[in-house]
C-alpha cells in the first residue's frame, strides 16, 4: 500500500490510518473478486484500475450492475442471518461461499 500523506504523526494516529487503509483495501479486493464474471474484452479490469475507477466513480456500466447484484445478494444474506432465531436457520449464510469463503464450516 502506498499512503502518500499521513494526517497525524503520533504512533496511534499512524496505526489508525494504516488500519483504515487496510480495511478499505480488503473491502475493495472483496468487491473486485465477488464481482468477477466472464467480462467482454472492453470491460476487463485489473484490480489497480478497478480501485482507481471505483474511487473516481467512473466504473463501466457492466461493473456497476454486477456490483449492485453482489451487494444485494450479500445484504439479503446478512438480513437472513440477523433475523434468524436458531442455529439451524443461521446456516443459510453458509450457502453463500462465493461471498463469505472464510465461513466454510464443513
Amino acid at each position: 500500500m502506498n499512503i502518500p500523506t499521513l494526517l497525524g504523526m503520533t504512533e496511534n494516529a499512524v496505526y489508525g490510518q494504516l488500519f483504515c487503509a487496510l480495511i478499505v483495501y480488503a473491502l475493495l479486493n472483496w468487491l473486485f473478486v465477488a464481482a468477477q464474471t466472464s467480462w467482454p474484452q472492453h470491460a476487463v479490469l485489473s484490480f489497480a484500475r478497478f480501485s482507481r475507477l471505483f474511487l473516481l466513480q467512473n466504473l463501466p456500466v457492466e461493473w456497476l450492475i454486477q456490483i449492485q447484484h453482489v451487494l444485494l445478494q450479500c445484504t439479503s444474506c446478512v438480513y437472513e442471518l440477523s433475523y434468524s432465531t436458531g442455529v439451524a436457520e443461521s446456516k443459510s449464510i453458509y450457502n453463500h461461499k462465493r461471498f463469505f469463503p472464510f465461513l466454510d464450516k464443513d
